[in-house]
């Protein structure tokens, strides 16, 4: 009768786990609930500590069941489940759990460490069976370019290990073969050394989402990008989040050209950020036929309107200027006569984050024709009147004494240009 319940706990909590990590916006947590009270009690009818650390699992304070392991800051387990994380201040730990009372509910591990490392703690999960482990992240820290990548014996067995792993996280240096593993459904990859190693190479048929970020020197060669997940390795792919790339990263090519393009249902993208990344998002609009949702973190590149027959397209108001998590300590000089001022283009920005969309047509004219020729040339010219309105539409929004001290000095001068560039990158 345990093994039966603890079956349906088990099966419950897969439920649940998928749900979140696919995105799902109501998780229903009933029916987890009522079995863990259940299952909870009969743990304590048995003697079991568990129990006890289940039936508190909502207090605050809770039993201690894993012995000297309790407490430990990279162990979570106070509701009876043991998530751990692993990295080289201590590559004995996976081994104290897995030689623990926590062995048998292991369900997530996190791996940190170099090369040699990350393989001696995959050895530890391949020693033996997991079937509660349900996540699993591993970061290759690369120390060296000289190491071959692990065997494929070795990821065969942690998947023999792993008969329920739903969840695979692949970040830093690539290092691991072919990830051939039936119940994965879903993946997140940085690189795409690591992205052609879990997709190209092994299918993966349960697979419905994919966490993808690119690095920047993949980008150079975007073209050989491309044919990442083929659409042969994903039949089921249906959700794609590119939402993590760098703004060098050409997130909207890449989605343009992918080959998963027709079975996507749901989308999450990085901002916009030129006209370019607007008509590669145009041209993959018309080829996902499915698609429901489609989110875009920002629109500072593309002031036209977007349109999907069937799909929901959350992208925002268009924004001249630049993000400001790019403009971090990015100067602007700004001539007027013959004073220079240098200021903080993240400032402005600010202020306009506050007003923009309340500022008359003519202010908003102003200020988007700025940053057109800031992003288009590195610098700008305008009257010095309106410059002055510009500044004065942001009122007590512009909180930068210098910019205020610029809006002062232009409120005395009737004539003439004021010119602006960047005093270093944007």
């Amino acid at each position: 009768m345990r093994d039966e319940l603890e079956a349906q706990v088990m099966a419950e909590r897969r439920r649940v786990r998928r749900d979140v990590m696919l995105g799902e916006t109501d998780v229903n947590r009933g029916v987890l609930e009522a079995l863990l009270d259940v299952y909870g009690d009969r743990l304590q009818d048995a003697g079991d500590p568990r129990g006890e650390a289940i039936g508190l699992r909502h207090v605050q304070a809770r039993p201690a069941w894993l012995g000297e392991l309790a407490g430990h800051p990279q162990i979570e387990a106070d509701d009876g489940f043991v998530r751990v994380r692993v990295d080289g201040s201590n590559p004995a730990l996976l081994r104290d759990v897995l030689d623990g009372p926590g062995a048998p509910y292991l369900e997530h591990v996190w791996i940190t460490d170099g090369p040699a490392g990350v393989r001696a703690q995959l050895e530890l999960l391949a020693s033996r069976e997991h079937p509660w482990l349900g996540s699993l992240s591993i970061t290759i820290v690369e120390r060296d370019r000289s190491g071959p990548r692990f065997p494929s014996g070795l990821v065969e067995r942690v998947v023999r290990a792993t008969p329920n792993l739903e969840y695979l996280g692949m970040f830093g240096a690539s290092y691991v073969a072919p990830f051939h593993h039936r119940a994965l459904v879903k993946l997140a990859i940085n690189g795409s050394a690591n992205a052609e190693a879990l997709t190209r190479e092994a299918p993966l048929p349960n697979v419905v989402g994919v966490d993808l970020q690119i690095y920047p020197h993949d980008s150079l060669a975007w073209t050989s990008l491309a044919p990442l997940l083929p659409a042969a390795n994903l039949p089921k792919l249906a959700i794609l989040d590119l939402s993590r790339n760098h703004a060098t990263v050409p997130a909207f090519r890449f989605l343009a050209h992918s080959a998963t393009q027709h079975g996507l249902e749901l989308v999450n993208l990085p901002t916009l950020r030129s006209r370019t990344d607007g008509d590669d998002l145009s041209c993959a609009l018309t080829r996902m036929p499915g698609l429901a949702y489609l989110q875009v973190a920002g629109n500072h590149g593309d002031p036209r309107a977007f349109t999907h027959p069937t799909g929901e397209l959350a992208i925002g108001p268009y924004r001249p200027w630049v993000p400001r998590r790019e403009l971090q300590r990015t100067k602007l000089a700004l001539a007027v006569g013959d004073a220079t001022h240098e200021l903080r283009a993240d400032e402005a920005v600010i202020a306009l984050e506050r007003v923009f969309v309340d500022l008359p047509a003519n202010v908003r004219a102003i200020w988007t024709e700025l940053w057109t020729q800031l992003r288009a040339t590195g610098r700008a010219s305008l009257p010095t009147a309106a410059l002055y309105l510009a500044l004065a539409g942001c009122g007590d929004f512009l909180l930068d004494d210098r910019w205020r001290a610029v809006r002062r000095d232009l409120a005395t001068v009737s004539h003439g240009d004021a010119s602006l560039r960047w005093a270093g990158d944007p």
